[in-house]
Order: C-alpha cells, then sequence, then structure tokens
C-alpha cells in the first residue's frame, strides 16, 4: 500500500486540513476554501489526495472515495491512484481500478519508450508505442493527442487528419477538441487543400470564441504568406557572429547519470543586424512582412524549427522550392514608423527569454552608428523588472510599445537576430538549445560595468526559495533551507528586490541554492569561479543553463530530486523531493568550472 502522507508536502496537509475540518462541520466557508483550493492550484491531484486522506482520518469515507475519484481524473495516468480506488471499492468496480492500474503501469513504459524514440527522430518507433500505449489506456485523452501530433511530425497526415476529425466530433469533452479543430486545418493547409484549411480556421475561431471568448478571425484576417529569408530580403546583413560549431555541455548531475551525460556540438544561430526597408512588424510576437512575404528572422520561426504557438502563425510552413505560411494579420491600418529596431516579440514577457534572447537584440544594434538614438520596438506589457533593464540600456532612446491587434509599418527597420536558439516547443531536441556565449558576454558588460562588483562585499551564499504554490517545487524546500541556514546563507527573494538589486546581489554571490526555474538567468551576472546548486525533479533537462554555467565561468550542478506522481499529470510540471544527503554531498563537492574562453584558447 502506498504511503500517501510521505508523498505529500506538509504545506499541502496544513493547507487542506483546515478547509476540510470546517466542510465537516457543515461551515459553507470551509466547503467554498476547499473548492477555491481546486480551482486555482497547479497541484490539484495532492489537494484531492490531501483531502481525502483528512475526510477519512474523520470519518467520512465517502466523501474521501470521491475526493480519490477526482484524483484520478487530474492525473489519470498515475497507477498508484487507481490502485488507491482499488483499496476502497469492491467487487467489479475494485476489479476495474485493478485492471486500469496495470494497464496505466504498462503503457507508461511505452510512453517513455515513445520519447525516447522522438528524441532520436526514430518515428516509427515512436509511432508502434504509442499505439501501443493508446490501445493499453484507450480512456486516455492525452494519448490520442500525443500520438496525432507525432503523425503530423512522421508525415502521416491522412491518418493524423482523421484522428484529429475524430478527436473533434466523436469526443467534444477532450480537453483538445478544439485545439484539434486548428491542427486539422494546419493539416490540410500541409496537404494543400486551402478552401478546405480556410473552412477549418473559420470553425475553429468560432468554437475557441464559444470556449475561451475570444475570436482572432473578427479582427484578423487569413493570409497565405510566401516565406523568404531575411537575407534575401535585407538591403544590408551586418554580421555579428557567423554560424560556428559551439560545443553545448551536458549539466553537471549529482548524483550523476549512468551512463554518463555527453556534451552535443550545435551550429550556433547567426548573429545579425538586418536592414529593411518598407517592413510591416505584425502585432506584439515581432512578426515581420513585406507586403505578401513572411520575413523569417529568428530560430522561432525557420521552417525546420517551427514555433507552433505564435499567436499569429496559424499554418505550418510547406513546400520546399517555393515555401509557404498561413498566418492571422490584424484588419487594422499600419502605425506609420520612420525608422527603429526591433528589439521585442514572443516570450518578452518571461524573465529568462527577454534577458538572454531580446534584450542582446538591442546591443547588437549599437554596434551599428546609423542605429543611434533610434527608438526601441517592444513588447507592450512586460514585467517591471524586464522594464528596468531595459530603461538601464535605451540611453536616450525611446520606446515603441508594439501593441497586440496593431501593425506597424517601418521605413527603415533594423532586425537584430535573437541571442539564442530556445523555441518554446517541446519537440525541439533540449540538448540543441543554447544561448549564444556572445549573447552573455553582452549582457553582462551591460550591466556588470554600470553596477561594478565591490569585493569587499563578496562572498555571499544565498538560499533562494520557491514561491508557495508554484509548479515544479521541491516538496521539502524547508528542510533544504534550514540546513543552508545553518551554513550561514541568506535567505532572499529575488521578487522583492528590483532589477539592479538583483544584479548587485548575484555579482557578489559566492554560492547560490535555488530551484530550477527564472532564478537560474541570473547567473549571467555571478563572478567567475562562483557556483549555483540547482534543486532539480529531472523535468526539465536544462542544457542551455549549463551553457550559460560554462561562459560566465561558474560551477552550476543539478541536485536531482525524485519526483512526487500526482503532483502534477505533466511529468514536466511535477513536484519533487530532494534527499538531504544528497544535498548535503554536492554543497561539500568541490566546484567545478569549465570556462568557455580557457577551452577556446
Amino acid at each position: 500500500m502506498t504511503n500517501w502522507r510521505s508523498r505529500l508536502p506538509e504545506a499541502i496537509l496544513e493547507q487542506v486540513d483546515a478547509a476540510v475540518t470546517g466542510a465537516r462541520a457543515g461551515d459553507p466557508a470551509g466547503k467554498a476554501s476547499l473548492v477555491s483550493m481546486l480551482k486555482s492550484s497547479p497541484k490539484k491531484t495532492l489537494l484531492c489526495v490531501a483531502a481525502a486522506l483528512r475526510f477519512e482520518e474523520l470519518g467520512h469515507p465517502d466523501i474521501a472515495l470521491d475526493m480519490w475519484r477526482s484524483a484520478t481524473r487530474f492525473d489519470p495516468r498515475d497507477p498508484d491512484l487507481w490502485r488507491a480506488l482499488a483499496e476502497r471499492t469492491t467487487g467489479a468496480e475494485a476489479r476495474g481500478h485493478r485492471d486500469r492500474a496495470r494497464r496505466v503501469a504498462k503503457a507508461t513504459s511505452w510512453w517513455k519508450s515513445a520519447k525516447q524514440a522522438y528524441d532520436a527522430e526514430r518515428y516509427a518507433d515512436a509511432l508502434r508505442a504509442l499505439r501501443k500505449a493508446c490501445r493499453l489506456v484507450p480512456e486516455d485523452k492525452q494519448a490520442r493527442w500525443d500520438l496525432l501530433l507525432r503523425l503530423i511530425d512522421a508525415g502521416q497526415l491522412d491518418e493524423a487528419i482523421d484522428r484529429a476529425l475524430a478527436i473533434r466530433k466523436d469526443d467534444p469533452s477532450h480537453p483538445h477538441a478544439v485545439d484539434a479543430g486548428r491542427v486539422a486545418a494546419q493539416i490540410c493547409w500541409l496537404r494543400g487543400d486551402d478552401d478546405r484549411a480556410r473552412e477549418l480556421f473559420a470553425l475553429y475561431d468560432e468554437e475557441s470564441s464559444q470556449a475561451y471568448g475570444f475570436s482572432m478571425l473578427k479582427s484578423h484576417e487569413l493570409v497565405a504568406a510566401r516565406v523568404r529569408p531575411i537575407e534575401e530580403v535585407a538591403s544590408a546583413m551586418h554580421w555579428v557572429a557567423r554560424p560556428a560549431p559551439i560545443d553545448v555541455p551536458s549539466p553537471v548531475y549529482h548524483p550523476p547519470f549512468s551512463p554518463p551525460q555527453r556534451t552535443h556540438t550545435v551550429e550556433s544561430p547567426p548573429l545579425f543586424v538586418a536592414e529593411l526597408r518598407d517592413a510591416e512588424v505584425v502585432e506584439h510576437t515581432g512578426v515581420v512582412m513585406q507586403d505578401d512575404v513572411l520575413v523569417l528572422y529568428d530560430e522561432g520561426m525557420a521552417p525546420d524549427k517551427r514555433q507552433d504557438n505564435m499567436h499569429n502563425y496559424l499554418g505550418w510552413v510547406r513546400g520546399d522550392a517555393a515555401p509557404e505560411a498561413m498566418l492571422s494579420r490584424p484588419f487594422a491600418g499600419a502605425y506609420r514608423v520612420d525608422a527603429a529596431i526591433l528589439a521585442g516579440g514572443r516570450a518578452q514577457h518571461n524573465y529568462f527569454h527577454f534577458l538572454l534572447e531580446h534584450l542582446p537584440r538591442l546591443l547588437f544594434a549599437e554596434d551599428l552608428p546609423e542605429t543611434r538614438g533610434l527608438p526601441a520596438m517592444v513588447r507592450f506589457h512586460m514585467p517591471s523588472t524586464c522594464v528596468q533593464a531595459l530603461e538601464m540600456v535605451l540611453g536616450e532612446r525611446r520606446v515603441i510599445p508594439m501593441r497586440p491587434g496593431a501593425r506597424y509599418r517601418v521605413e527603415r527597420l533594423f532586425v537584430p537576430s535573437m541571442g539564442g536558439l530556445i523555441p518554446d516547443d517541446q519537440r525541439f531536441p533540449i540538448e540543441r538549445l543554447m544561448i549564444h556565449p556572445e549573447a552573455v558576454r553582452r549582457v553582462r558588460e551591460a550591466f556588470l560595468t554600470r553596477l561594478p562588483p565591490d569585493p569587499s562585499r563578496g562572498g555571499r551564499k544565498i538560499f533562494i526559495p520557491r514561491r508557495e504554490g508554484a509548479m515544479r517545487s521541491c516538496s521539502n524546500q524547508s528542510e533544504i533551507q534550514a540546513l543552508c541556514e545553518a551554513r550561514g546563507f541568506e535567505v532572499v527573494d529575488p521578487a522583492a528586490l528590483d532589477f539592479a538589486q538583483q544584479v548587485d546581489l548575484f555579482a557578489h554571490a559566492e554560492t547560490v541554492v535555488t530551484t530550477v526555474g527564472a532564478a537560474q538567468t541570473n547567473a549571467t551576472f555571478m563572478p567567475e569561479g562562483s557556483r549555483m546548486l540547482c534543486l532539480w525533479g529531472e523535468s526539465v533537462p536544462p542544457h542551455y543553463f549549463a551553457g550559460l554555467a560554462r561562459v560566465v565561468g561558474m560551477d552550476m550542478t543539478f541536485v536531482r530530486g525524485d519526483q512526487i506522481l500526482g503532483s502534477h499529470a505533466d511529468p514536466l510540471h511535477r513536484d519533487f523531493r530532494v534527499d538531504p544527503r544528497r544535498f548535503l554531498e554536492a554543497l561539500e563537492r568541490p566546484a567545478q568550472h569549465d570556462v568557455l574562453e580557457a577551452r577556446a584558447s
């Protein structure tokens, strides 16, 4: 029998206890509190389990059973949850739950095999494994969706569209039922059935409007755009760094994997500033067009590294000799701009993407005398820390905030390339993700020269807690924090600091302990020879952070924890528990530094 209490963080148990006690006493506030927690928390499965255990303790097995059933709805891929239901039911229902647990356990091995095959680009093997998993658990709606996406990647479009339309028609309760209409339209577009694609896009927009209250096509038009690389349409190309083989190191793990992870050599993205005449920037996503030509200027829009979650980018690129893409473009007329630098776009609201992909674009543009004094086009909404960082490097430049639903016609547009290769697409091999070393160097120089470290204030040891309720949390964070505090660590929440204070904090840090997340971005400002220990649940193998550490010349070690099944349906976002003994071993291990410049020389 599973020891569920060992899998539940104390914070979850305490959070649920008061609400369950109140609900049991008939207190409406207690019931409302429990319902509110379930609606708002990303840890719905754990909350249901904690509530079920507490209702059992208080003598309410019927309510507890309902909570166990809710837990399986939130995470149907945890066989232990089905076993728990089997232990609490009888007869045919119990046999059904035991059978489901057995099938889910077998399907899990096929899902893992499918991912390994897919990462190795063995699409036929991946599809074979996914089909076996789907046969084992035909009730699993996510499995049907995963198989659909893999069919598209393998080019099996006939079967893919049949499955997409079946999801829409036969299973309207499917969590991806609305999105299946969009995917069906995209498949028709790939096959060259433009009329059917437009029909399905319109139907998808109608269903999306009903489901989410938002219609894109009421204010946008569908545009079939020819695709041309920026080098072919630019009036001038100013090169910062041409593509070159760069080693992307494997992260340093504790305990290490067996067999050990290896370093991957990839071709770096080109760094340049392209000059375009009479170009148009479409909305705040940074999509650039010239009439009916889509200019692909970053890795997120490139045909072989497509960014399918782009707001405007509806149809995947088709064709080789004369490639085309389908986009949505606002009907609204364009704002007129004489000259500007495009320094923003997709994911700019994210601190990591802003600091290491978008901000370097403005720094690259500073190399050109002709861009001096030109305004910077950035996303309209950004967090305050991103705004503060931007203001520090703007100088006398003004900002043109790109608004949703707007088009900007620019007579002379300077388009710098992005500073890395980080598309938010799980199909892109994680070991090929990278931050360009030149982008890291530019950002370090831009801020450390403005806020020079003071050696007399160096050597700080910092523990950064992850906010309560966040996904991918360390369930025994308080235990790890206590170990750090006993060894002289300060506890600091970067969210309470402005950007300049964060740079100052990390520039004077000797050792930082944090959970994998956006806070790691600030390793950019740490001194050479420093170290960062990152608590991690094996859900996000972060090669690009390892590359960042190597450019800085610091030691970044990922302390592996055990994932907590049931904390989230998606393994990518599950919580984890770090063994305190492992953590202390990593903390006391001699630092390992891998400096890019030293290797290059």
